[in-house]
């Protein structure tokens, strides 16, 4: 899939390639990721999207090996690159994803509250997180603090020796992202930490992300099922349904010519507030039993484009431009279809004052 990976001179990264995972579960083996494959270079930022369950943070948790006892990598490689050394994270042992993590690659997760110890104050897990990976002195770490602090628009004296209840959730929030900045890791990893913010701060928390990943250059995984946090955010879209990434390719890409017809489904469902008025569609019926999926495409049971070929044969991730790939043997109906709606493009309104809840508005 090397050439559905964005045009860059360097070698990704990071490298995922054929990646399976699943779950023991009392009916049998779950199987939440399957034959997932994606490049992420410097600098870069991919959003993965879908509805719950459909293995976005799986493989996010994946890719720090932060998954629980019940899950097994059961194929598959992780490849991690930095100054000219690659490892395969899958294979790393306990001591070496000690340092891997945070260092190499930090995750964001979706409750700041239940991710900080109540009672010890920010700067004590501060430097525990540094004194954990050698770091560096208490006064230089200290400074480093303070100053990530105030990349994050917090007031760095005042949060610093604060508690974590002393804290809203959006400030908990800019917390943990400064937090997984200390070591400079290449890749950060943020799993829905958006989700239960008001407008206001989820509009400071994506103009943060945006200004941070300008200044330090580092790559982005971000997960999500907000089409328009996506939007906002993404270089590429990564959409996935029943643990496969089913269509993947440039942003734009996927919100004016989406081509497959789950992608399609999910920016239909999606209301927007300016532009002509588009009827609004939901997809029908539910996601699929991973113990016992169905055969052929997994999304065949809910799709209007299905056909007898789609019933049993499934569709193997294929480019259809150079950026762009999907996994639908009748990706042509679909994109045609989308053209022709040809749907704004979903992105955060400006917040107003009494507004609570994100609101979508036509891009421009």
């Amino acid at each position: 899939m090397s050439n559905l990976n964005k045009s860059t001179d360097s070698l990704p990264v990071l490298s995922v390639h054929d990646l399976a995972i699943s779950y023991r579960v009392r009916r049998g083996m779950l199987q939440a990721v399957q034959g997932v494959s994606f490049d992420l270079h410097r600098g870069e930022s991919i959003t993965l999207v879908g509805e719950s369950g459909c293995g976005k943070t799986t493989l996010g948790l994946s890719l720090v090996r932060l998954l629980p006892k019940q899950a097994t990598i059961t194929r598959g490689e992780i490849l991690y690159q930095r100054d000219g050394k690659r490892v395969d994270v899958v294979e790393l042992s306990p001591r070496q994803l000690r340092q891997f993590r945070w260092a190499e690659c930090a995750m964001v997760f979706q409750g700041a509250q239940n991710a900080f110890n109540p009672v010890l104050r920010i700067w004590d897990q501060i430097w525990d997180t540094i004194k954990a990976h050698g770091g560096m002195p208490k006064a230089q770490a200290r400074e480093r603090a303070l100053e990530l602090l105030a990349m994050v628009q917090l007031e760095p004296k005042r949060v610093i020796d604060a508690f974590p209840h002393e804290l809203s959730g959006g400030m908990r929030q800019r917390v943990l992202i400064a937090m997984s900045l200390l070591l400079d890791p290449q890749v950060l990893i943020l799993d829905e930490p958006t989700t239960a913010l008001d407008v206001l701060t989820q509009r400071t928390v994506i103009e943060v992300l945006r200004r941070l990943k300008e200044q330090l250059g580092f790559a982005m995984i971000f997960i999500t099922h907000d089409l328009a946090v996506a939007a906002e955010l993404a270089d590429r879209v990564a959409t996935m349904y029943a643990g496969r990434i089913v269509e993947l390719g440039p942003v734009e890409d996927i919100f004016y010519r989406a081509s497959h017809p789950y992608s399609l489904g999910l920016i239909q469902a999606v209301p927007t507030v300016t532009g002509e008025f588009v009827d609004l569609t939901s997809i029908e019926g539910s996601p699929p039993d991973l113990i016992a999926p169905p055969s052929g495409c997994k999304f065949h049971p809910r799709c209007s484009f299905a056909t007898q070929r789609c019933r049993e044969e499934e569709p193997e991730l294929q480019a259809i431009g150079a950026t762009h790939a999907v996994a639908c043997h009748n990706w042509q109906l679909v994109r045609a279809q989308a053209e022709a709606r040809r749907a704004p493009r979903p992105t955060l309104a400006e917040p107003t004052q009494t507004g609570s809840q994100p609101i979508l508005e036509e891009g421009v």
